[in-house]
């Protein structure tokens, strides 16, 4: 358990029999922990009764094993896993990207990053909130929030932190704000830097962004 919180692996495998916790307990202590209730964990065990499964799976395991297995089985398991998170991640990543769409698909959005995006929502036009201050306000050390960050959304805090600002200038565009004063809005030190970022980002400046607009709305 604390090397779990400790080296935050991208995936445990634990067997259900074990001297001082079992399987069953690892996993739903590992599940309730928000430090590391997004690594997948598979369980290992020689009960194949339907209720040890149901067990296992009512706990919060991703995947269910009985003994004996094949090792190209539990490697496939694996390599799904990590597949399907990394999927999960790909689908955060072009939520940002994508300019037609204003609002983050808060579906997508598992607990711990629906607390991230308010946690930049409440300072959002301090452009000093940086990675040590996010991690303070989640209550995580920098090592943390960077390992889950990157697991959950193939971005690191920093990253996330500008592209969250940048997702959030949008609405502020289409309702007027000029682009120094979207800059400010969204925690930008600069008109220039913003753009620079916009651009890098979107492949187009604000100015393009507003050009592209059919209307725009009353700021006021």
């Amino acid at each position: 358990m604390n090397q779990a919180i400790a080296q935050l692996p991208d995936l445990i495998i634990s067997d259900v029999l074990m001297p001082e916790m079992d399987g069953y307990m690892l996993c739903q202590t590992l599940k309730a922990d928000s430090h590391t209730n997004h690594i997948p964990l598979i369980l290992l065990t020689a009960k194949s009764s339907v209720e040890s499964r149901l067990e296992g799976l009512a706990v919060g395991a991703d995947d269910y094993l009985t003994k004996p297995f094949l090792l190209p089985e539990l490697q496939l398991r694996i390599r799904n896993l990590l597949e399907r998170q990394k999927l999960f991640g790909d689908l955060i990543r072009k939520s940002f990207i994508n300019i037609e769409q204003e609002e983050l698909q808060l579906a997508l959005v598992d607990p711990f990053l629906a607390k991230v995006y308010s946690c930049i929502d409440d300072k959002l036009d301090d452009s000093g909130y940086g990675v040590e201050e996010l991690a303070h306000d989640i209550g995580m050390s920098r090592y943390t929030l960077h390992r889950k960050t990157k697991m959950l959304t193939t971005m690191q805090p920093n990253e996330l932190i500008r592209n969250y600002r940048l997702k959030c200038s949008l609405s502020f565009l289409r309702k007027g704000y000029t682009v120094a004063e979207t800059a400010v809005l969204v925690g930008f030190e600069s008109p220039s830097y913003f753009t620079k970022c916009f651009r890098n980002h979107y492949s187009l400046t604000p100015k393009q962004f507003l050009l592209k607009q059919p209307a725009i709305e009353n700021k006021y």
